[in-house]
């Protein structure tokens, strides 16, 4: 029996799998078309984030479309009889999709996971890859992972968006002196967070994240336990109280607690009024074409550590009154 060697470097076996990280969910939607993807015809989901369509126009793919429903699940006999080279899911708000292999035989699979903290390998043959974005469920101000069968063109990234993250830091550490020190103002946090997304929308490059990204990503992965752990408590206590208009999902990963409700702007608005700010996910695409209800009903409350729990109970106490009020 031949005797193994001891010692040495690490052996590291990536099978058949590539792996990417980079600056955002958009990038690493651009570094899949620019492997391959681009000239395949892609069925996407009639509810999702507008910058898809808008990476999609720009990099000349085409596209159709299949209707996803008020439960934010899908019909797959439907999507079965269309016609398509790649099949894009969403894993919305953390739940993962299910996918009939049947649907995907001999086609291929990209799995946009842009509400998960980190992203696994995907228990489907063929041809796949996974994204998620990691802006959009940490306090990072950038990154997005990217896992895939097939090679990815990884030549074309670039130096960080230097200005970009800077921007965005330096915004975050404001709010953070804003909120825990009462210095500065909430117009000086909120400028710079919108010079940042306005260079984040302009630039349609792909680039890696920057150094300080990198610096924390190791303790933001560390402490994704204690952080689930958290989120998991917040959602047991906002589904209490607001259960009766909720869209009943299932999360792998706890970022937000997911509403549906009518007259949703009006709700928001009127939360604001309280210093309540809760996203919309997502705005109807402008120029679309797309008709889909959940883009003016959903609403995500989010989930996150830096809340106490008498925090999440106001706060669950006030969207349900300003539904009650506007509703009745």
């Amino acid at each position: 029996m031949k005797r193994k060697p001891f010692g040495g470097e690490a052996p590291l076996d990536l099978g058949d799998l590539h792996y990417a990280f980079v600056h955002s969910g958009r990038a690493a939607l651009r570094l899949l078309l620019a492997s391959g993807l681009g000239r395949k015809k892609l069925l996407i989901p009639d509810f999702l984030c507008g910058v898809i369509i808008d990476v999609l126009k720009e990099g000349k793919t085409p596209f159709s479309t299949y209707a996803v429903n008020a439960d934010l699940s899908v019909q797959w006999p439907m999507v079965a009889k269309q016609s398509f080279d790649v099949l894009y899911v969403i894993n919305y708000f953390g739940q993962q999709t299910k996918v009939p292999a049947g649907i995907i035989k001999g086609k291929g699979l990209i799995v946009d996971d842009v509400f998960a903290p980190r992203i696994n390998t995907l228990p489907v043959k063929g041809s796949w890859a996974v994204f998620n974005s990691l802006r959009k469920v940490t306090a990072l101000a950038e990154g997005a992972g990217v896992i895939s069968t097939m090679k990815l063109n990884t030549a074309g990234i670039k130096n960080p968006l230097a200005e970009f993250a800077d921007l965005k830091y330096s915004a975050k550490q404001l709010k953070a002196d804003y909120l825990h020190k009462a210095k500065g103002s909430e117009t000086g946090f909120i400028n710079k967070f919108r010079q940042a997304e306005h260079l984040l929308d302009t630039d349609r490059s792909i680039h890696l994240p920057s150094a300080v990204t990198i610096g924390l990503l190791p303790g933001i992965i560390a402490d994704l336990p204690t952080e689930q752990a958290i989120r998991r408590r917040q959602y047991d206590i906002l589904d209490k109280a607001l259960g009766r208009w909720s869209i009943k999902i299932r999360p792998a990963y706890y970022s937000f607690y997911v509403l549906s409700i009518d007259r949703r702007d009006e709700v928001r608005a009127l939360l604001a009024k309280q210093g309540i700010f809760l996203p919309a996910h997502w705005p109807l695409p402008e120029g679309s074409g797309l008709s889909n209800e959940l883009y003016a009903r959903v609403l995500p409350v989010p989930l996150d550590s830096r809340y106490s729990i008498a925090e999440i109970r106001r706060v669950a106490l006030a969207i349900k009154e300003s539904i009650c009020r506007i509703q009745r």
